[in-house]
Order: C-alpha cells, then sequence, then structure tokens
C-alpha cells in the first residue's frame, strides 16, 4: 500500500512537471519559433518592398530622393506613416538629409530599411544616377528575403512539433496501459520508479534543450 502511494505521488509529481512546462509553452507565441526583437515598436509587417518600389517610382517621376522617400513612407499602415511626417517636418526645417535617414533608421529598426538607407547614402553622397534601378533591384532582395524566412519558420514549426510530440508520446502511453493492474504493479517497484523518473529527467532536459535551440537571437538578415 505505501509503495502504491509513493508510485501515485510520483507519477503525480511527473505529470505535474509536464503541466507546468506546457503552461509555460503556452506563453510564447504558439509556434516555437522566434526571433527576439527590441520590446520598442515592432515595424515587421510593414511591406518595405513596395515602399522601395515607390520610392523607385517617384525618382523615376522625378522626385527629389528624399521628397520620394518621405512621400512613400507618409503612405505606409500601422502608423508608421507618423513617424515619417515627423522626420519630413525635421528635414523641412533644415536637418540634412543623412542625418534624417539615421533618425529614420534608429527610430524605426528595421534591418530591410536599414539596407535601404544604407543604399541611399551611397547614392546621394556619389550623386548616382542609377537610383532607381539599384531600388528594384533592393526590392526583389527583401522579398526573396521574406519569402526565405517565411520558409525558414514553416520548417522550423514542423520540426518543434515533432520533437513535442516526441517527448509526449511515451506519457501518453504510459497513462493509456496504467490502467491495467499487472503494469501498474511493474511500476511499483523500486526499479520501475527509477526507470520513471530517469525518463522524466531525459524529457524534461530535452524538452528545454528544444525550446532553447527554437529561439533565434534577434538577427539584421539584410545586412
Amino acid at each position: 500500500m505505501e509503495s502504491g502511494v509513493r508510485m501515485g505521488g510520483l507519477i503525480g509529481l511527473i505529470f505535474g512537471t509536464g503541466l507546468v512546462l506546457a503552461l509555460f509553452d503556452a506563453r510564447g507565441d504558439g509556434s516555437g519559433f522566434r526571433i527576439r526583437r527590441p520590446r520598442s515598436l515592432d515595424f515587421s509587417t510593414i511591406p518595405w518592398p513596395q515602399f522601395i518600389d515607390d520610392v523607385a517610382s517617384g525618382v523615376r517621376a522625378g522626385v527629389p530622393v528624399p521628397l520620394a522617400i518621405f512621400q512613400a513612407g507618409e503612405r505606409l499602415p500601422h502608423g508608421s506613416n507618423r513617424i515619417f511626417e515627423e522626420w519630413h517636418a525635421q528635414w523641412a526645417s533644415g536637418i540634412g538629409f543623412e542625418q534624417t535617414l539615421r533618425g529614420l533608421r534608429e527610430t524605426l529598426n528595421s534591418a530591410p530599411f536599414d539596407q535601404f538607407a544604407e543604399t541611399m547614402e551611397i547614392a546621394h553622397r556619389q550623386g548616382g544616377r542609377t537610383v532607381a534601378t539599384l531600388l528594384s533591384q533592393l526590392a526583389r532582395n527583401v522579398r526573396a528575403q521574406e519569402q526565405l524566412i517565411h520558409e525558414v519558420r514553416g520548417r522550423q514549426a514542423v520540426t518543434v512539433t515533432s520533437a513535442k510530440v516526441a517527448v509526449g508520446a511515451p506519457w501518453v502511453v504510459l497513462l493509456l496501459t496504467c490502467a491495467r493492474p499487472e503494469v501498474r504493479s511493474s511500476y511499483m517497484t523500486p526499479l520501475g520508479a527509477t526507470v520513471l523518473l530517469c525518463v522524466a529527467v531525459v524529457c524534461t532536459v530535452s524538452y528545454v534543450a528544444m525550446r532553447q535551440l527554437a529561439e533565434i537571437s534577434e538577427m539584421h538578415v539584410m545586412r
């Protein structure tokens, strides 16, 4: 009787640990794949390729580069247009174009815009006549990069889900087989309890390691 109580307590502890881990995991984004970003504003949903194409169209139409940037930025969604409007006013008050670009880069904190700003700074300094062509190529590169990131996220989500299933499957089997008295009695021995404890440790360590591997630190992929 005493061994049965100990066995029940051990199984309860193991399943309780699994429940805590599952609840902790549910606090994440649900995909298992995160790219870490600053806790400031997130502009990852901005259609940067379209923005770059709009700037290129403005340059082809004869609009000066700074005005083409501000006009394209002021048409952006998600409140980011206000940022371009504010920096447009700063530029109109006499701040240099390169200083304005640096301010936009710090405010937006976006890898595609960083690449765009670097291209614009070089073109502005050297007075390049192929700005529109460079921007069109940059827009294609940004689209390709976004597609690659989307594919990586999809494959990583599949891998993480498979790992979760691999960790949880033994405990589902244990829960089902414990309905049979002979199986339940086999785990009530010291050897059975040791096996359960070892499996629990391995599953917990594997689960934590999987969560760590699934996180990718912040990276500016366009640099």
